[in-house]
């Protein structure tokens, strides 16, 4: 401490003196005797080497020592441009170097690459980052017992950091929940991580966020209680996984600008009956998932053979007027192919579709087209701009013929592709 006072006061003395220095006016020096020019070096030389060492002296003399008079010390310290006198003041801009001569757009951009707490820390780095960690518009928060003692630790931090954030706007947010040991949940105490989820969604949907990630790798699931529905102009993506969905919240019909939406990894659908006799007994002109996806240029809609939430919806399918790329696979040809039928029926602008056809689609193919003596179902009308539809199989048997066949009924041009399997995996 006492070199660094004593360095913050050199700069300052040696322009008090300068200022203080009085400056009379000075007679003319004399004219010198004219000597040679060696005679006149050696003569200069030594007397200036002893100006040049007592003018260093001075400059290098402390004006006040650091323990005379503390007040002076401070004040010194104070008036320095290269100190800080508090943690978030900052140098001064001459001091900055490196990162922080970035702009803040570029520096938000690499605060998003971080998790929450990790962007938090940088608010301590000075002024300037004080509060730019609030202006990113990607949040991702995080929870692992490796990171957190507790869950309430875990949710007083993220109640915290969107208390202190405020209203930003927010492009994504991402949630992940690492999964949990046994002797961690003892531990805890039964607290359960995910009590806040709802609000810190909401939070975002008042944020108007763009993209909505929730990943539960926990064998606990998270539930999405009834009552609260997710309404949103803004939201265009939805990836979920291991979330227990509710009733309100599997109606996507109040989010118009959804295009993306993403089940994976247990998601679980308990409510699903319930809303499909609501909707039967009600005879309500409403889709539940398909409804919200209207907006969509690119959809993707993947099930298994025993979910039939896709097909319940058609029965009130919306109108897709700017759909352009389609890919489904083998749910769509059950029921002599309407479902398919009724998709291409509804959307108008459709350029390019693709059907993913796995190895059990033979048998339920055969089993819709032999016990069912209806014709097969064709759309009223498809799109002009619909030439080609893809066909993906890992073999071409009987079911993939009969796809082609029908396709070929509505002038359309089926390519097949084949995905030939490994004979290491066959064996």
């Amino acid at each position: 401490m006492w070199w660094t006072e004593e360095l913050a006061v050199y700069p300052i003395r040696a322009g008090l003196l300068e200022d203080a220095a009085p400056r009379l006016p000075t007679p003319p020096p004399a004219t010198p005797p004219q000597k040679s020019p060696g005679e006149a070096l050696r003569s200069s030389a030594a007397p200036r080497r002893a100006e040049d060492r007592r003018e260093v002296e001075a400059a290098t003399q402390p004006l006040v020592k650091p323990g005379d008079h503390p007040i002076s010390s401070c004040l010194c310290v104070a008036q320095c441009p290269g100190y800080a006198r508090h943690l978030f003041d900052g140098m001064s801009p001459s001091e900055e170097c490196g990162i922080d001569d970035l702009p803040d757009e570029l520096l938000q951009q690499i605060l998003s690459l971080l998790s929450a707490d990790e962007a938090v820390k940088t608010c301590v780095l000075s002024r300037r980052w004080r509060h730019l960690w609030k202006s990113t518009d990607i949040l991702r928060v995080a929870f692992s017992t490796e990171r957190w003692k507790s869950s309430d630790e875990f949710k007083k931090f993220v109640n915290h950091l969107v208390l202190l954030r405020g209203i930003s706007p927010l492009r994504e947010l991402d949630l992940r929940f690492n999964a949990r040991r046994y002797e961690d949940v003892v531990h805890d105490g039964g607290s359960d991580p995910y009590q806040c989820v709802m609000l810190w969604v909401m939070y975002a949907v008042m944020c108007r966020v763009q993209v909505l990630k929730i990943h539960n790798l926990d064998q606990i699931d998270i539930e999405v209680y009834k009552g609260m529905p997710l309404v949103s102009p803004h939201l265009t993506k939805i990836e979920l996984s291991g979330i227990e969905l509710k009733n309100c919240f599997l109606n996507f019909s109040s989010c118009p600008a959804l295009k993306e939406l993403y089940f994976t990894k247990n998601c679980g659908f308990d409510s699903v009956y319930e809303i499909l006799s609501r909707y039967e007994v009600s005879d309500d002109s409403e889709s539940v998932l398909l409804g919200g996806l209207t907006e969509a240029e690119n959809l993707k809609l993947i099930a298994g053979p025993n979910i039939f939430i896709f097909r319940s919806d058609l029965r009130w399918c919306p109108l897709f007027s700017k759909l352009k790329c389609l890919l489904l696979n083998e749910w769509c040809l059950a029921s002599n192919f309407s479902a398919l039928a009724c998709i291409l029926e509804h959307s108008p602008v459709l350029q390019k579709l693709t059907l993913k056809i796995s190895k059990e689609s033979k048998s339920m193919v055969e089993l819709e087209t032999e016990e069912n003596d209806n014709p097969l179902w064709k759309p009223a009308a498809i799109s002009e701009h619909l030439k080609v539809v893809k066909v993906h199989c890992k073999e071409v048997d009987e079911g993939v013929y009969k796809i082609g066949k029908w396709l070929s009924t509505l002038d359309i041009k089926v390519i097949i592709k084949q995905r030939k399997q490994s004979p290491k995996l066959s064996a």
